[in-house]
C-alpha cells in the first residue's frame, strides 16, 4: 500500500567541528548522513531515500561546509503523517543522532515548501579572536584590544561588501562572467565583542541572500589581511574585477549560521499555516 506523504519543515542545530559538512558525503561523517540514519531507523524513510535524499524531496536552508556549525537550520522533507506525534518523533530522533546535533521541531509546510528556495536571507556570523587583526610577532594575546578606531577601519572594509557585488574572487571554481558569482550582500559589519579565558573575540555578523562556498571565510580573511597590512591595499578595488586574485580564507570553525529567513512565506500562507519560527522551540 501506498503511504501518503506530507511536506514538512524540521527545525535543526548542529556543532560542525566533527563533519564533513551539511551534505551527505560517501565514506565520511556528515551531518545528513546521521540524520538519514535516523530517519531510516524510525521507518519515516526506505533505505532507498536515505542514499538519495532527494526521492523524499529533502532540502536544507544553506549548504554548510566541513566545520561550520549552524544556530538554526531549516530543512525540508517529505513525511508519513505525524500530527500529533510531532514531539515525540522528534524525541525520537535526538534519541538516535550525535549529541552536537539535535532537532528542535518538525511542523507542517506547504506541499510546495522548499526550504532553499523559500528562504528570503541568511544571516550568519564569524567570531575570531580580536588579535588576529594585528602581526603576531612579541603581540600578548591575552592583553591586546581592539580600540575603537580598529573598528571603524574594520567597518570601513567590510561596508564594500554590502549591495551586489561579483564574487569571483571570493569563491572557487567560477568563471569571472558567470552570473552566479553576482550575490547581494544585505549587511557585514562588527558586531559584538565579549572575552573568553582573558581572550578579546570578536563577532563579525553577515546577511544576504544567498552565499558562494567559501565565500564568507573569505571574505573574512581579505579584510583580516588588509587590515594586519599582509595586503596591497590597492586591491581593495581588483578583488572585484576580472583577474583573479589569491584571497586568503578564514578557517571554518568561527563560521555559523545563524538562522534562514521565511518572511514571504510566512506573510503568504499566514491565514493556512503556522509561522516558521523559531520562538516556539527551546534553544
Amino acid at each position: 500500500m501506498r503511504i501518503k506523504r506530507y511536506k514538512y519543515a524540521m527545525f535543526l542545530a548542529y556543532r560542525g567541528k566533527n563533519y564533513h559538512g551539511m551534505q551527505v558525503n560517501p565514506n565520511v561523517p556528515t551531518i545528513e548522513r546521521f540524520i538519514m540514519e535516523a530517519l531510516q531507523k524510525l521507518n519515516l524513510i526506505t533505505v532507498d531515500q536515505a542514499v538519495q535524499p532527494s526521492l523524499f524531496k529533502f532540502q536544507r536552508a544553506a549548504r554548510t561546509d566541513k566545520g561550520v556549525s549552524a544556530t538554526k537550520q531549516i530543512c525540508s522533507l517529505l513525511l508519513p503523517t505525524i500530527e500529533g506525534k510531532e514531539n515525540d518523533t522528534v524525541n525520537l530522533l535526538n534519541s538516535l543522532l550525535p549529541d552536537d546535533i539535535r532537532i528542535f521541531g518538525l511542523q507542517r509546510a506547504t506541499k510546495s515548501f522548499d526550504s532553499k528556495k523559500w528562504c528570503d536571507y541568511r544571516s550568519y556570523s564569524y567570531t575570531l579572536p580580536s588579535y588576529c587583526f594585528r602581526q603576531q610577532s612579541d603581540l600578548e594575546r591575552d592583553k591586546f584590544r581592539l580600540d575603537n578606531k580598529d573598528i571603524e577601519e574594520i567597518n570601513r572594509i567590510l561596508m564594500q561588501y554590502v549591495g551586489t557585488h561579483n564574487f569571483y574572487n571570493f569563491t572557487s571554481g567560477k568563471l569571472y562572467k558567470d552570473e552566479s558569482c553576482k550575490r547581494f550582500i544585505m549587511r557585514c559589519e562588527c558586531g559584538k565583542r565579549f572575552l573568553y579565558n582573558n581572550i578579546e573575540y570578536l563577532t563579525v555578523d553577515i546577511k544576504g541572500q544567498s552565499f558562494l562556498i567559501h565565500q564568507i571565510r573569505k571574505m573574512i580573511g581579505f579584510c583580516v589581511s588588509l587590515i594586519r597590512g599582509d595586503l596591497d591595499p590597492c586591491l581593495q578595488q581588483k578583488v572585484w574585477q576580472n583577474e583573479r586574485i589569491k584571497v586568503p580564507k578564514a578557517p571554518s570553525l568561527g563560521l555559523v549560521l545563524e538562522e534562514p529567513h521565511y518572511e514571504h512565506y510566512n506573510r503568504r500562507f499566514q491565514a493556512t499555516h503556522q509561522r516558521l519560527c523559531w520562538d516556539t522551540y527551546q534553544i
